[in-house]
């Protein structure tokens, strides 16, 4: 088996998910996430009161009196998220006087921070609260630099260790340009529900998996044989059943290339459930190594070991568990 390259996506802080197999490791993105390096690059901040002078380039407010808790400081559209963990840090380069806090929106409670220094903390955010606050009541100059909110990655238990739960809104992971030959594609999923289209994984926008109603798809390839569970399976064909982890495994004879690979999404179509152990190789896995894959998941809590099938369904002794 050529591995060639493997995100177990069993990260649990960070935006960095790890490529074990070789150097191409991705980026956890989605609209909720944003962190800065620097006080000249806050991107996806905006400056929402205008009372005040603002100088962009340093991230620096100057001006003798901002109203408090009207005036705005610094925000971040959160819109859509609901019920996830985030890490804010907030470092405080410059502040002459008085005091500013930190709000998840306009009617919840603010931390109130005061003086040069890093002020941290962690929040849950909720639907209601769309917009994430740094306001003030302050005399003099404030500036800031390294400015972030993160999401704690919680990962969710799967058949090969951990693996990460995707919202179906905004996340997924951005690997880019693998430059990799991939003649097998594997990985573990499950779905909360099978009522509408999910996608998996995407490989170079032409050749993805899909889910279309608990149905099976590989899109794009060459001549590929799509196996679930061990078993041969029929795409546009099989179907799964929701809440229930699968492995699920693509080979082709013809390598598809990995020019702009994503995990959890296919272009702006994104996948809603779980995903684990995604691994690609760059030979043709035989039906006797993808069973063995599967066993490594099934001997560790699911029922039942690899036993081949008929195209079209997946074996009754080779199901996940209940």
């Amino acid at each position: 088996m050529a591995l060639v390259g493997e995100w177990k996506l069993n990260e649990q802080s960070g935006i960095i998910v790890n490529d074990s197999a070789g150097s191409n490791n991705g980026t956890w993105s989605g609209a909720e996430l944003v962190t800065n390096g620097a006080m000249t690059d806050l991107t996806g901040w905006t400056q929402t009161d205008l009372d005040y002078v603002w100088n962009s380039g340093s991230l620096r407010c100057d001006y003798a009196a901002i109203g408090f808790p009207e005036d705005r400081i610094l925000s971040q559209d959160v819109s859509g998220v609901s019920s996830k963990t985030y890490d804010v840090s907030v470092n405080i380069v410059i502040q002459v006087t008085g005091t500013l806090s930190i709000s998840l929106g306009l009617g919840s409670t603010p931390t109130v921070i005061s003086g040069v220094a890093v002020h941290t903390f962690s929040a849950v955010w909720g639907g209601s609260d769309s917009i994430f606050y740094i306001e003030g009541s302050v005399s003099g100059d404030i500036a800031f630099k390294d400015v972030s909110v993160m999401e704690v990655l919680i990962p969710v238990t799967s058949p090969v260790g951990s693996g990460f739960v995707f919202d179906g809104v905004s996340d997924y992971v951005d690997i880019g340009n693998a430059a990799l030959s991939a003649k097998t594609v594997a990985l573990w999923i499950k779905q909360p529900d099978i009522a509408g289209n999910e996608y998996p994984i995407d490989l170079n926008g032409t050749d993805f998996l899909s889910i279309e109603s608990g149905v099976v798809t590989v899109n794009g390839f060459t001549a590929p044989l799509l196996y679930v569970n061990g078993n041969l399976a029929t795409s546009g064909v099989t179907t799964i059943e929701a809440d229930k982890w699968y492995f699920i495994a693509i080979t082709d004879t013809t390598a598809a290339t990995t020019s702009d690979l994503d995990i959890g999404r296919e272009t702006a179509n994104q996948f809603q459930g779980s995903i684990s152990g995604v691994g690609i190789y760059d030979a043709v896995l035989t039906v006797s190594d993808i069973g063995i894959l599967w066993n490594n998941g099934a001997s560790k809590g699911l029922r039942g070991r690899y036993a081949p099938a008929s195209p079209g369904r997946v074996g009754t002794r080779g199901r996940e568990r209940y």
